[in-house]
């Protein structure tokens, strides 16, 4: 259940960014499809922006999202608008990652070395020295002429067509899941440096609805790593990975 308070301060923060955009701005950041968007498919369904932003964003304070629809427009400008409104929000850091280009672990880390220039040149590998894991453990990059204002809060992993990957490869999605969420939990719950939140928004159609109903997949339950307790449970002491589900309509 999202709390009432948190969705009217997201719905308040959501309308004053889109009132203060003029349109021709808002296209030009999320596409020419997003705010308005015309499909061969079919007419548009006309949301307020405001009141699916504020929804997401809001659930987005207390657990990752597993967001779907069966609609292909309808994902594309959830996703569009809400990297969008991601992405202006103060003291965050925003990583987009297209899943047309992300079906296997090398088009993901192409997209990630993106995001973390900093980190060099990554691994091919969900574990292990310049890793995924080992990438999105790092801080972000802060200013220090900004102060206080320019320290790094929340980090949004926003990954469109995550179920790309999923239709291709389910074991490397599993691991993959596993290790976004984990990382976050260890960096909520257990990591002694500043405290650094981090959520992922995985957005895809009618098999990641699936998964995310799974009791076996890694939305419900962490990877198991052998005998015993999976490893990410005993780092941060959650039992499941904190991932729900969010319908788009």
């Amino acid at each position: 259940m999202v709390r009432p308070d948190r969705c009217e301060r997201a719905r308040r923060g959501v309308s004053d960014r889109v009132a203060g955009e003029s349109e021709g701005a808002a296209l030009q950041r999320v596409g020419p499809n997003s705010l308005n968007p015309t499909h061969a498919s079919g007419p548009a369904v006309r949301h307020e922006p405001s009141e699916w932003l504020a929804t997401a964003a809001a659930a987005l304070e207390e657990s990752h999202l597993a967001a779907w629809t069966a609609s292909a427009p309808l994902r594309e400008r959830f996703g569009l608008e809400m990297t969008w409104y991601l992405q202006h929000l103060p003291q965050a850091q925003t990583v987009a990652i297209h899943g047309s280009e992300a079906t296997d672990l090398e088009g993901l880390c192409r997209q990630i070395e993106g995001a973390f220039p900093e980190a060099g040149a990554l691994a091919r590998a969900v574990e292990g020295k310049h890793g995924v894991i080992e990438t999105l453990r790092r801080r972000p990059s802060e200013s220090v002429l900004l102060g206080s204002a320019g320290l790094v809060k929340h980090r949004y992993l926003v990954w469109r067509d995550a179920d790309a990957m999923l239709n291709s490869d389910a074991s490397l999605f599993g691991r993959l899941v596993d290790a976004m969420v984990g990382v976050a939990a260890e960096s909520e719950y257990a990591s002694e440096d500043r405290l650094l939140i981090q959520r992922v928004l995985f957005i895809g159609g009618d098999s990641l609805r699936a998964y995310a109903e799974n009791p076996n997949g890694q939305f419900r339950r962490w990877l198991s790593d052998g005998p015993g307790e999976p490893f990410w449970s005993t780092v941060s002491g959650i039992t499941a990975p904190p991932v729900k589900r969010f319908d788009i309509r």
